[in-house]
């Protein structure tokens, strides 16, 4: 999630004039997909880790809405 939280704070920064209307226009959206990756990268540094996290299913599901969630920014 960390590579999550760096990608988003990219698209912020260098998005097109076009793309960051959507993300301005709904403040709170933005604040809440950073919270997200937050807690998705406070889990998976601190809270339980499963011993080979890279083959773990709930490793992809992560990898998945964090990508799934950050395309909703610009709906």
């Amino acid at each position: 999630s960390a590579l999550f939280l760096r990608g988003l704070w990219v698209y912020t920064k260098f998005a097109p004039i076009a793309t960051r209307v959507s993300y301005k226009r709904h403040a709170a959206r933005l604040c809440g997909v950073a919270a997200i990756l937050l807690v998705h990268q406070a889990h998976s540094r601190f809270g339980a880790q499963v011993l080979d996290e890279y083959t773990h299913p709930r490793f992809y599901q992560e990898i998945l809405f964090d990508i799934w969630l950050i395309g909703k920014l610009e709906v």
